[in-house]
């Protein structure tokens, strides 16, 4: 270290800025005398020193500039690869999400794998009349409870022979119809074996008509069959169940002949026709009866139009404009108050059982409707689209005031993307606490009521087009495009 004498400019500091900027100035300074014509007031010792402290200070300034300098590369490159460490290890889990989607979709039978993924939504409205939507958080414990299923089991396969677009179970008679192209045939639910002989058939519509539902009435011996013609047919199943229908006729002379498709030809047990409604309209997609001791039938005709048939008069009691496009399901309310109808013009419409089939209410969509369901508890709509989507739609305001038929945008609902294609069929269980949708994926879902937290799924090998449950919660039935159905015990 340096010394020097006191005085006011003898400080390290004043001597370090004297070498460094030419003491007085540029003004003052020369080329043979950097410190001007008067000299330095200081010694020359003195300067000499100065100068070396000034060039060891500047180093010292160098160095710790460089030492800063590398402490922030060094820091920013930490940081560089925390990031990127961070990226792999979300590239990786989302890596085990996709293959655990991609097990979980091949397996039979599972608990949906995106239990911390966000399928379902709910959307409401603010206080400006603005829709607000939230993803639902689903927790485990929604998976249990009473009367909560938790997997299915695949029990038979029933090889109908031709496309199944429509099923049904009826469990007071232990009996299961499917509905292929101008067929039905009767199974037994009590019949053991994985794949099963049908008991016997019947022909109805035409040979080349698909058949696109099957009702029973309450009397579980009559049958309402329609599809993709002008004509609904009135089955009498007496034969099959025990019992009698009434008086029956064979409106189709060939209904008893032989099926292509099975090995058991028809006998004295087979169903019979015994009366037909005629259609105004090419074909009947879908068709719902009233409460148990009614004897109406509810239609939605391919031109739109809604037709309401006396089944035992065989007569029409009244028609009207539904939609202005095909109307393509209806559902009842069970205390038969209300009728609830979807269209293919992106609608779900309310009508009025009591009161002429008034308009109650209209719902409107970004999608056409292909099937909805009512639930027994009254509170909710399940509407399935050609969008892949489910939506819950809250219609407990529905507004009795059918003098001023109002039109919803935004409403209280929940969204569901469970599947990847158009939904094609869904049903309530009778409880209420859960239903199914299937779909063109191949993909039968069960889901909670109304938030649609997945309880199991199954996958088939075709699209699944048709589904039912049975009266007690105990059995799944689909049709699927590989002309077959599939029974599936659930599991509690």
């Amino acid at each position: 270290m340096f010394s020097f004498n006191a005085g006011p400019f003898s400080s390290p500091e004043a001597l370090a800025a004297a070498a460094a900027f030419g003491a007085l100035g540029p003004h003052h300074a020369n080329a043979l005398n950097p410190f001007g014509p008067f000299g330095h007031p200081f010694a020359q010792a003195e300067v000499a020193q100065a100068m070396a402290m000034a060039a060891q200070h500047q180093h010292a300034q160098q160095m710790a500039q460089a030492q800063a300098a590398a402490a922030a590369a060094a820091a920013q490159a930490a940081a560089v690869a925390q990031q990127q460490q961070r990226q792999q290890q979300q590239q990786q889990q989302a890596q085990q999400q996709a293959q655990q989607h991609h097990h979980g979709s091949n397996s039979n039978n599972h608990h949906h794998p995106l239990m911390n993924q966000a399928y379902s939504y709910f959307t409401t409205t603010d206080s400006q009349g603005n829709p607000v939507t939230t993803p639902v958080n689903m927790t485990p414990d929604a998976l249990t409870g009473p009367n909560i299923p938790t997997s299915a089991r695949e029990l038979a396969t029933l090889m109908h022979g031709e496309v199944v677009c429509a099923v049904t179970i009826s469990e007071p008679s232990k009996r299961i119809y499917t509905g292929g192209k101008g067929c039905v045939k009767v199974w037994d639910l009590k019949q053991t074996g994985t794949v099963r002989t049908p008991l016997s058939y019947f022909k109805c519509l035409n040979d080349d008509s698909y058949i696109r539902f099957c009702k029973l009435l309450s009397d579980d011996r009559t049958l309402v069959v329609g599809g993709e013609a002008n004509v609904i047919s009135i089955c009498d199943l007496s034969a099959v169940t025990g019992g009698s229908a009434g008086n029956t006729r064979s409106s189709t002379p060939n209904s008893n002949a032989s099926s292509p498709h099975s090995n058991h030809p028809p006998s004295s047990t087979s169903p019979r026709i015994k009366g037909e409604l005629k259609l105004t309209a090419p074909a009947c997609y879908a068709l719902a009866l009233g409460p148990a001791d009614s004897k109406l039938c509810y239609c939605c005709c391919s031109d739109g139009s809604i037709a309401i048939y006396d089944i035992h008069n065989q007569s029409l009691v009244k028609s009207f404009v539904g939609h202005t496009d095909g109307t393509s399901c209806i559902d009842i309310a069970p205390d038969g108050r209300t009728m609830w109808t979807g269209g293919l013009d992106n609608t779900v419409r309310c009508w009025d059982l009591r009161n002429d089939y008034a308009p109650l209410q209209t719902y409107e969509f970004d999608s056409q409707i292909f099937t909805l369901g009512y639930c027994p508890t009254g509170e909710w709509l399940a509407v399935g689209m050609e969008s892949s989507t489910v939506e819950l739609i809250n219609i407990s305001s529905t507004t009795s005031n059918s003098s001023s038929p109002s039109t919803k945008k935004n409403h209280d609902k929940y969204s569901l993307s469970l599947h990847e294609s158009c939904v094609l069929a869904l049903k309530f269980a009778r409880q209420g606490k859960w239903f199914i949708s299937a779909g063109k994926d191949n993909f039968i879902h069960c889901c909670r009521t109304p938030t649609g937290l997945l309880l199991f799924q199954s996958k088939e090998s075709s699209s699944v087009l048709c589904c039912d449950i049975s009266a007690d919660d105990r059995y799944i039935l689909t049709g699927s495009g590989d002309k077959k159905a599939t029974l599936y015990e659930v599991t509690y």
